[in-house]
Formats: structure tokens, C-alpha cells, sequence
């Protein structure tokens, strides 16, 4: 099998447990990194070879200048985002051209005529401070769910009764706040200017929201929606790697036939052939069958297919960047795959 996937933000490093969801479908994940000294250290998923995570625009000489400007930022947040420069906790309200500004005034000087290399200079300076931002909250919602944990622990013992607590599941507060439009932007310059040859012909939005905001670009554009191909419900993703993995592998290997049944419809929709729905059906129904075996929640994987558009060119249109194409051979329909 080969049905691999690349992640769209909002979050350009993703929590543990959405890599888990994806992976027991997907063979692998690709993911950018804004710079080449913010890929992920080799741990288990790289080990695993089930995520890749690289820079599709690497500094490289320049880099030492990328993080020049990031500490500048960082030592001086008070100052900048006192000036309307950034807020990622406010994307919404984020001042573009104070951003740019500033990368034009602390960054080695560029041509005029280079808009390409400020764009993408742009991009990754957004993605990079938006990771820092993300960072930084989740360390604050963490903090906090646990105060809230050990106030309801010691209300439970005086009550004599059993504390409720999260179990770990990200609090209102941590799933609050959309995904920023300027990330989005940000990351498909990246993926515009990638060449990697290889890359996954499905993509997956890190988030609803970001998958409605594509579809709602398609929708406004070609006076259509995606359609639904097909639902497919997830297990339980909790436990160290090692139980995960094997219960992974477990999956996997029971459903291989069904999910190599899969890859091939779906290929072959993402080529325009017309719907064989009588065989989705059936590899639903089997996917359904060996969850039969499994705790299963309400997360469920869900494929969609966005008719007579690349994904090239459906991700091109958010930037308003329609010539051209990157490299790769992409089919002509674009699919997606959203939990």
C-alpha cells in the first residue's frame, strides 16, 4: 500500500494524537517545517518511518540571519507586538504589512524585483512565530489543567468523592481560536515552492475549519462543494508508542486487503474515474466490521474529493497564484482527508 498524506495547518507542529489518528490509515505523514533547524528530532515516528518532516525551502546560508531576526523578535516581543505586529493568539487581527515591514527592515536586503523570495521569506517567518505562539499557549493550557485538576482533586477528597478530570484531553481553552487565514497563506507558498517529486497526492487539514475554508474557496469559485467519498471511524489512539504501534500494526494488517481496496479507489476517483459506490460501500462496511473489535469514539476519518481541481491549483487559488504548476504529477482531481 502507498496512500500517504501532507498535512495543512493551522498548527505547523501538530499535537501526538492527530499523527496517531491519521496513521492508522495512512502510511505516512509529510509536514513541513518553516526552517531547517525546526524539523523534528529523530524520535519514533521518524524511526517508524511514519513521518517526515522537512523544510521545503531551506535557508541554508541565510539561516543564521531567519534566526537572528526570531530571537530579535522574541527578546523584544513587548515592543513589537505592543506595536500591532503580531498577536498569533489573535490571528484574525494580525497586521500583515507591519509583519512585512518588518522583515524588510531586519532582513538582509532583497531586490525589489525578488517578490518570490520575500514571499516565501514571509511565509516561513509567520510559520515560524506562529509555532513559537502555539508553543507558548499550550504550555499556558497545560499548566492551567492541571491547577484545575489538583483544585478538583482536593474538592473531590473533601466531598469524598471521585474528582473529575480531563484525562488529558485538550480543554476548550486549548481548542479555542480558528485557524489563522495568513497560515494557511504562509503554507502554500511553501508547498507552491516545493520540489520534492514525491509528495502524497491527498492532503490533510490539521483542523474542520481549515478544510471548510478550502472547500469554501471551491464552492465560491466552480459553484460546487466536495463530496463525501467515504467515512471510515477511528479506534482509540491512547497509550505509550509501543502499545499504540501494535495496535496499529494489528489494525493494519487485518484491514490490509480493505485499505488496499481503498488506495485504489481512491486513486482512481483522484484520476476522474466515475464512483464504483457499491465497492466503497463494501470497503466501508469491512473498515466498520474490524472496529467492531476495537473501542471507537466519534473521531472519524473522512475522505473528500473536490472535483475538476488539482490540489495545486485549488490551493493556488487561496493565494491567487493559478499559472504554473509545482513539480510532481498531480492528478486532476484533488482529495482530502479531514478527521
Amino acid at each position: 500500500m502507498n496512500l500517504k498524506t501532507i498535512l495543512i495547518p493551522p498548527l505547523s507542529i501538530p499535537r501526538e494524537r492527530l499523527f496517531r489518528q491519521f496513521l492508522i490509515v495512512f502510511d505516512e505523514i509529510f509536514l513541513y517545517a518553516a526552517s531547517e533547524d525546526t524539523c523534528l528530532p529523530e524520535d519514533f515516528y521518524s524511526r517508524q518511518h511514519l513521518i517526515r518532516h522537512y523544510a521545503p525551502v531551506p535557508f541554508a546560508a541565510d539561516l543564521e540571519n531567519f534566526q537572528h531576526l526570531i530571537r530579535d523578535i522574541s527578546s523584544h516581543r513587548n515592543e513589537y507586538y505592543g506595536g500591532g505586529v503580531f498577536s498569533m493568539s489573535k490571528a484574525a487581527r494580525v497586521d500583515e504589512e507591519a509583519v512585512w515591514d518588518l522583515v524588510s527592515r531586519i532582513m538582509v536586503p532583497e531586490s525589489n524585483d525578488d517578490k518570490k523570495l520575500s514571499s516565501l521569506t514571509e511565509a516561513r517567518l509567520l510559520l515560524r512565530l506562529s509555532e513559537i505562539m502555539t508553543d507558548e499557549e499550550e504550555e499556558i493550557n497545560n499548566s492551567l489543567q492541571q491547577v484545575e485538576q489538583q483544585t478538583a482533586s482536593m474538592l473531590g477528597a473533601l466531598q469524598n468523592t471521585a474528582a473529575k478530570t480531563t484525562d488529558g484531553q485538550p480543554t476548550a481553552a486549548s481548542e479555542a481560536g480558528g485557524p489563522a487565514i495568513q497560515q494557511l497563506k504562509a503554507w502554500i507558498h511553501l508547498f507552491m515552492a516545493d520540489k520534492e517529486t514525491d509528495r502524497p497526492w491527498t492532503a490533510a487539514p490539521a483542523s474542520r475549519e481549515t478544510f471548510e475554508l478550502l472547500a469554501d474557496y471551491y464552492s465560491r469559485e466552480l459553484n460546487k462543494g466536495p463530496r463525501l467519498v467515504c467515512r471510515l471511524p477511528l479506534p482509540d489512539c491512547e497509550g505509550d508508542n509501543d502499545k499504540y504501534l501494535e495496535r496499529r500494526n494489528k489494525i493494519r494488517q487485518a484491514g490490509s486487503q480493505t485499505l488496499q481496496g481503498l488506495e485504489k479507489e481512491l486513486h482512481r476517483l483522484s484520476q476522474g474515474a466515475p464512483e464504483d459506490k457499491p465497492l466503497m460501500d463494501k470497503l466501508t462496511a469491512e473498515w466498520e466490521a474490524i472496529m467492531n473489535n476495537y473501542e471507537t469514539g466519534t473521531a472519524a476519518l473522512e475522505f473528500y474529493l473536490f472535483k475538476d481541481v488539482s490540489l495545486p491549483e485549488l490551493l493556488g487559488r487561496v493565494i491567487h497564484q493559478t499559472g504554473g504548476r509545482p513539480l510532481g504529477d498531480w492528478p486532476p482531481n484533488a482529495l482530502m482527508a479531514v478527521i
